[in-house]
């Protein structure tokens, strides 16, 4: 049996291997190589089991793995380990915190995808009030809420209060970073698709062509997977405006780049 000091040393030594899992998990996510993502998580969430963690270091494997599987599409997946999560974190009386803000905005987000979207309002509101009262109206870390939100009325056909909720993103976004700023580029892009969708080309076109500026200064490149999206939404604004030879330009980059 250990001895108090050595069940210590041992609690030590997994929280930190558990905490190097986690933090490569996260990168992999982040490289969306969602699959080693998995495979290191179910290895954190054994060790934590084996070891019998708290739910603080628990919570956030859990969490982790929900990103992970809904990075797979498993939308059913995810929620599972979204909901466990939550209810870990309320259990540690931090279910009102900004982390569990974060969590259910990505519950709202699967939720959509599943086309739920009476249960996506109700996360992503409790969401927003959540890191609202927890960060102040105006901070940076609304903006992930306030655009998931918009995206949802999208789905649902309202896009003038899709507008809304783009707007001001965006304007929270400009007020703490620079005009070339990697931040930028998701708002400008999101809220120049909308005005594209509305009809409202003379909007859309020097929004979304700002946005894949941005992205085009930041990419290793020209050809980056992660211009795909800007390369598109800014070839259709262009068509619509009757500019064809340029939406022809990004278009063929837009197939090089998918294998088309």
């Amino acid at each position: 049996m250990l001895d108090k000091c050595g069940l210590l040393h041992q609690l030590a030594a997994m929280a930190i291997d558990l905490e190097a899992l986690l933090s490569d998990a996260r990168k992999a996510i982040f490289f969306r190589d969602f699959e080693q993502a998995l495979g290191l998580l179910n290895r954190a969430g054994a060790m934590a089991i084996e070891g019998d963690a708290g739910d603080e270091i628990v919570a956030p494997i859990l969490r982790a793995i929900g990103d992970a599987r809904c990075g797979l599409n498993d939308w059913e997946g995810g929620e599972t380990y979204y909901r466990e999560a939550l209810a870990r974190m309320e259990a540690l009386g931090v279910g009102e915190s900004s982390e569990a803000a974060g969590l259910l905005c990505n519950l709202g987000y699967l939720l959509d995808k599943q086309e739920r979207y009476e249960e996506s309002e109700e996360a992503y509101h409790r969401a927003l009030v959540t890191r609202t009262r927890a960060l102040g109206k105006d901070h940076p870390d609304l903006v992930p809420i306030l655009n998931n939100m918009a995206y949802r009325f999208m789905n649902l056909g309202d896009l003038q209060r899709a507008q809304g909720l783009l707007e001001r993103a965006l304007v929270i976004v400009e007020a703490v970073v620079e005009p070339d700023h990697l931040a930028l580029a998701e708002p400008l892009n999101n809220l120049g698709e909308l005005y594209r969708r509305q009809g409202n080309t003379a909007g859309a076109v020097p929004l979304l062509q700002r946005a894949l500026s941005i992205m085009e200064a930041k990419v290793p490149e020209e050809d980056h997977p992660d211009l795909l999206v800007f390369l598109r939404n800014t070839a259709a604004a262009l068509r619509d405006d009757g500019r064809d030879e340029e939406a022809r330009a990004l278009d063929e980059r837009a197939e090089r780049i998918s294998g088309g």
